[in-house]
């Protein structure tokens, strides 16, 4: 199982057996999608993406045990070189602002360049994403520009997706 571990979380692989701790947060208007109606759209979204993928873990807090959020290394579309992929994540918003995403995050830049070989990951968030925004930066990404127009969301409206990277030599400097 791939496991990654920092002081208050635990990174691991999700499992069907997460499906209700899954929609619970899936069915919330604050997700980042379209809410759930159902089970079965959870159970759809964990088996078709998150399930057996080596790059995407559930956040655990240590403590509790307690699942709180995702993230995960992905292919980014944008970019073609394969020593890039893109950093995703969502996390439950009674958890937001406690520092855990910027450990996740962290944790996993330092799993993409010294255990992947990855030269450059790179992160997309809309303008109006502020904690996102500052979880990145907090992380040395470094703001590439804004793609406009660049991503539809469930209700059909269109919206700029701001765009960050970090690099590998950039990562190792800040650390």
């Amino acid at each position: 199982m791939n496991r990654i571990l920092t002081e208050r979380l635990t990174l691991r692989t999700l499992t069907t057996a997460d499906l209700d701790d899954c929609f619970m947060e899936s069915a919330k208007p604050s997700a980042g999608w379209k809410p759930h109606g159902a089970a079965e759209d959870t159970r759809h979204l964990l088996e078709s993406v998150y399930i057996g993928k080596e790059s995407i873990w559930g956040i655990v807090l240590k403590e509790s045990g307690q699942l709180v959020g995702s993230i995960g290394l992905m292919r980014d579309y944008k970019r073609e070189y394969d020593r890039v992929r893109s950093i995703g994540y969502a996390i439950n918003e009674e958890c937001r602002g406690r520092g855990y995403m910027t450990e996740a995050v962290q944790a996993v830049l330092r799993h993409g360049f010294e255990r992947m070989g990855l030269e450059l990951i790179s992160a997309y968030a809309y303008p109006w994403n502020v904690g996102s925004r500052r979880v990145l930066e907090k992380c040395g990404f470094q703001y590439e520009g804004t793609l406009k127009k660049a991503a539809k969301l469930y209700d059909g409206s269109v919206h700029d997706n701001d765009c960050f990277a970090i690099t590998r030599e950039g990562w190792r400097a800040g650390h």
